[in-house]
């Protein structure tokens, strides 16, 4: 029965290793590709954003009647806007969980407190889970107003 024993706290020991290992991966990845899908979207933002005042700028200095292509411009610029509003607010949403879930994982790991390291394991599912939801979401997103575009 003690080998038995041994055995299974051996396993269980191993199989804690390799879940804070791919836990830990997990939560630095998709920080990463966060981080990084949130500043691109923030420059193609900060574009729009210059672009939209151009084109109030035109429209509120033009003398006469105003290009339709103008205002056709503008409408599309704003509604660009908020659609990456939008992503990146959904980004921020995975960011900041994820980086409170990652001082908790370590503070976890340092401690040995067995309540917070299986919280970080459920917390690292839930956050797995959104992210998926918010990839599903961008490319419905792109699917429905993009693809069939030109």
């Amino acid at each position: 029965i003690t080998l038995q024993m041994e055995w299974i706290e051996e396993f269980l020991n191993n199989y804690s290793k390799i879940l804070d290992s791919l836990c830990l991966s997990i939560i630095l990845g998709i920080l990463g590709i966060a981080i990084t899908i949130f500043t691109v979207v923030y420059s193609f933002m900060e574009n729009t954003r210059e672009k939209i005042r151009k084109y109030k700028k035109e429209i509120n200095h033009s003398p006469r009647e105003v290009n339709p292509i103008t205002k056709s411009n503008l409408m599309f610029a704003e509604k660009y806007w908020l659609n990456m509003r939008r992503i990146n607010n959904m980004l921020l949403w995975i960011i900041i969980p994820d980086i409170f879930l990652f001082i908790c994982f370590v503070i976890s790991q340092l401690s040995g407190i067995l309540i917070l390291s299986f919280s970080s394991y459920l917390l690292t599912a839930v956050l797995f889970s959104y992210s998926l939801i918010v990839v599903f979401i961008y490319i419905y997103d792109y699917c429905h107003n993009y693809r069939n575009f030109a």
